[in-house]
């Protein structure tokens, strides 16, 4: 969210959560990830089958 909707860099956001700005790529990619399958998965009208 800090990356992507409020604009920060990987540097800010991960001053701002006390980790390393890697993990903080990491974890968005990560995010980003399971939305892209989540939507896709929708769209096919299997989201329930989505592991949390």
């Amino acid at each position: 969210m800090l990356l992507h909707v409020h604009g920060h860099s990987a540097r800010e956001a991960a001053d701002h959560l006390g980790i390393t700005p890697a993990a903080v790529r990491s974890t968005a990619r990560y995010a980003r990830h399971r939305l892209q399958e989540a939507l896709r998965l929708d769209k096919e009208g299997h989201a329930d089958d989505v592991a949390h």
